[in-house]
């Protein structure tokens, strides 16, 4: 039998296991699907699980993203770029490591409607998440590209690296605090781990400085909604949900592991309705 699992620490906040065991059942595939919590020791026995069959496939959550990297015979050219992995498998051979998280952001906007080509853009952030909001909103055609954190040297880093890739917008730096104004950004993504359990009334921003007509999009899936993404419903920004990433990258990683699905357009494999997905993932909180 195949067997799947998430691994990460902490992973009490995890939806892995309920949306992949949901895919699992609608699609009669015999496998389990299970969250590993581990610590960065044991990185090295999971890759050695997946050579050896004892694992058929991995997703990576917090904080591993980039350690797994050290274990892994290659990456395709998503990861390489994001710098991030997030799902793994054996396969011809080696060893693969993807990022599903650029193709679930993507699936996130196309799910909310919202048009990102054009738009000039704010990422909070400078971590993993952060990379791979960077690279799915240039590819959606964001007109510039504002990096705001806390960590100047980090900020740098993540500037100097995506400038000069092809199809790249204009980037700039600016550090967050509480007087930093949101004017000019059509579209603010958090891709930073604040609002997320257990400090639920945390917020990146100060959220009295939303407008309407601003798009706000929340990495985070757990709280659904979090703080930020109340703020800016009352304020009446356009909320791009956190919920319909996990489900863009989850759908993303269900087909890394079997390329031989069919799925539509929507990238759903044949019986899966999104709508009773979200709601079974909403009643797994």
């Amino acid at each position: 039998m195949k067997k799947f699992a998430v691994i990460g620490y902490p992973l009490s906040h995890t939806l892995s296991p309920a949306m992949h065991r949901y895919l699992l059942d609608a699609m009669h595939i015999k496998a389990t699907y299970v969250a590993l919590s581990i610590d960065g020791g044991e990185l090295s026995a999971i890759a050695r699980q997946l050579r050896d069959g004892d694992l058929t496939g991995i997703n990576v959550t917090l904080p591993y993203k980039t350690a797994i990297i050290d274990f892994l015979d290659t990456l395709d050219d998503v990861a390489r770029l994001a710098g991030a992995v997030n799902c793994s498998m054996f396969r011809d051979g080696q060893l693969i490591g993807t990022n599903t998280d650029v193709a679930g952001i993507k699936w996130a906007f196309a799910s909310s409607q919202y048009e990102v080509a054009g738009k000039h853009t704010m990422v909070l952030g400078a971590g993993g998440a952060a990379r791979a909001a960077i690279l799915a909103i240039s590819q959606l055609g964001a007109a510039s590209i504002a990096l705001a954190g806390r960590k100047p040297d980090a900020l740098k880093k993540l500037t100097d690296e995506f400038a000069g890739l092809d199809g790249m917008p204009p980037l700039t730096q600016q550090m967050v605090d509480e007087n930093m104004s949101l004017s000019g950004y059509e579209m603010i993504v958090n891709a930073t781990p604040i609002g997320m359990w257990p400090a639920l009334d945390n917020s990146p921003i100060d959220t009295a400085r939303l407008t309407a007509g601003q798009g706000v999009f929340d990495m985070i899936y757990r709280p659904e909604p979090t703080k930020l993404m109340e703020a800016a419903a009352e304020v009446g920004c356009h909320t791009v949900s956190g919920l319909d990433m996990f489900i863009g990258q989850g759908l993303a990683s269900f087909k890394f592991w079997f390329p031989e699905l069919e799925v539509d357009s929507a990238g759903l494999p044949a019986g899966i309705e999104v709508d009773d997905l979200r709601r079974h993932l909403r009643d797994s909180m």
